[in-house]
C-alpha cells in the first residue's frame, strides 16, 4: 500500500555520480584562462599601491606606512611694482637689491643698509608705509612654514633667527629706548604689523631665541604700544592666537617666557590658557607640567586660579583635563578651589570627571 501511494520514497536509490578531480581542475584552469583572455587578471600580483605593500629586491614585503598628502605651495615672485616707484632713488635701489638677493646672507647685508638709511636724519617718514609694503611683500616667504628648528640647540636657534626681517629686531635690541632711532624702528615694525600680523609672534620668538636679545623681552611691550592696537594685552592675545594657528610647537616654546615676562596679562587670562590646552597633545602637556614642577613656568596664581577653573568648566574634555593637570602641578593649596563645587552642574560625564580630578589628590592630603 505504501509502495502504491509513495513510489518516489520507496524506489531504489540511484548510483552516485563520480566526478573526477582531473576534470574539476581542468575546468578551473579553463575558467582562469578565459578570465585572463578577458583582461581581468595579469601576470603581476595584485597590490593596493606602491606606497603600501610592494616587494623589495630580496622578495620581502615592505610594511605599510601612511604618507600624508601635502599641498604644494607655489611660491609666487614678490611684486613690489606698485610701491617701489614711490621711494626715493637711494632707498629704491636698496630695496631692488634686496629683491634680487640670491642668498640669505646677502639679503641680511642689504637689509642692514636699509635700516641705516631710515635712521638718517633726513629720512622722509612719509615713506615708512610704502617701505613696509615692500618689505612685507619681499619677506612673505619668511612667514611660511615652521620657525622653531626640529632639534633645539644654541646653534640651530641662532641660525633660525638669521633672517633679513630679524635685522630690525636686532637693531632695536641694541638701542636705548630714549634713542630717536628706537622710535623710528618701532614705527617701521608697526607699519609691518598692519600688513603682516605674523611679525608679532616672530618678534616674541626672536626675543626668546637670540642671544643678542637676552633680557630684552620687555621690548615687546614697547612694540605693542606702538601698534595701532596700542594695548599690550590685546596685542599679546592676538599674536599668541596667530602662533597657535600656525605652529603649536612654537606656542609651547614661547609659553614659559610669556607667562614669566607678562604675568599681569597672562595669569588672569583664561583666554590664553584655553588657546594652549585646545591644541597641545599629551606629550606637550607633560613638557609643560615639567616646566611647572621645575619652577620655570607659573600658569596659576592663588588669587585668580578659581576664576580660571570656573571658566574651564565649559571647555572640551581634554582641555579640562589638561587644565586640571597643570593646576595640580602647581603648589597651590586645594582649599583655594573648594568653592568651585557650587558651580558644578550635572552635564553627563562632566560632573563625574571634575569630581574625580578634584577629589583624587585629596586622598594624599593629611589633616
Amino acid at each position: 500500500m505504501l509502495r502504491e501511494r509513495f513510489p518516489e520514497f520507496c524506489s531504489s536509490p540511484s548510483p552516485p555520480v563520480e566526478v573526477k578531480l582531473e576534470e574539476s581542475v581542468s575546468l578551473e584552469m579553463d575558467n582562469h584562462a578565459s578570465d585572463k583572455e578577458d583582461g581581468c587578471y595579469d601576470n603581476t600580483e595584485a597590490a593596493f599601491s606602491d606606497d603600501e605593500e610592494e616587494l623589495n629586491s630580496k622578495g620581502k614585503k615592505r610594511e605599510f606606512r601612511f604618507h600624508p598628502i601635502k599641498e604644494a605651495i607655489v611660491e609666487e615672485p614678490a611684486d613690489i611694482t606698485p610701491y617701489v616707484d614711490q621711494l626715493d632713488e637711494t632707498l629704491k635701489e636698496k630695496v631692488l637689491q634686496l629683491q634680487k638677493g640670491s642668498d640669505t646672507e646677502t639679503q641680511c647685508e642689504v637689509m642692514q643698509e636699509i635700516v641705516e638709511l631710515i635712521l638718517e636724519e633726513d629720512f622722509d617718514s612719509e615713506q615708512m608705509s610704502t617701505l613696509a609694503s615692500c618689505l612685507a611683500e619681499l619677506f612673505k616667504g619668511h612667514f611660511r612654514g615652521d620657525v622653531l628648528p626640529e632639534e633645539i640647540t644654541d646653534e640651530s636657534l641662532e641660525e633660525s633667527v638669521a633672517r633679513p626681517v630679524c635685522l630690525i629686531f636686532r637693531n632695536l635690541c641694541q638701542m636705548q629706548e630714549d634713542n630717536s632711532g628706537f622710535s623710528i624702528l618701532l614705527d617701521l615694525l608697526a607699519e609691518l604689523y598692519q600688513k603682516q600680523p605674523k611679525i608679532g609672534y616672530h618678534l616674541l620668538y626672536y626675543l626668546k631665541a637670540s642671544k643678542a636679545a637676552s633680557g630684552k623681552m620687555s621690548l615687546y611691550e614697547s612694540f605693542a604700544q606702538a601698534t595701532a592696537l596700542g594695548d599690550l594685552h590685546t596685542c599679546l592675545m592676538m599674536d599668541m592666537k596667530a602662533c597657535q594657528e600656525d605652529d603649536v610647537r612654537l606656542l609651547c616654546y614661547l609659553t614659559p617666557s610669556i607667562y614669566s615676562e607678562f604675568p599681569d596679562e597672562t595669569l588672569r587670562s583664561g583666554e590664553l590658557l584655553n588657546m594652549i590646552v585646545a591644541v597641545i597633545d599629551s606629550t606637550q602637556l607633560q613638557e609643560l607640567m615639567c616646566h611647572v614642577m621645575m619652577g620655570n613656568l607659573v600658569m596659576f596664581r592663588k588669587d585668580s586660579v578659581l576664576n580660571i577653573l570656573i571658566q574651564s568648566l565649559d571647555w572640551e574634555t581634554f582641555e579640562q583635563y589638561s587644565t586640571w593637570q597643570l593646576f595640580l602641578a602647581h603648589n597651590i593649596p586645594l582649599e583655594t578651589i573648594i568653592p568651585i563645587l557650587q558651580h558644578l552642574k550635572y552635564k553627563g560625564r562632566i560632573l563625574f570627571k571634575c569630581l574625580t580630578l578634584f577629589f583624587f589628590p585629596l586622598r594624599f592630603v593629611s589633616y
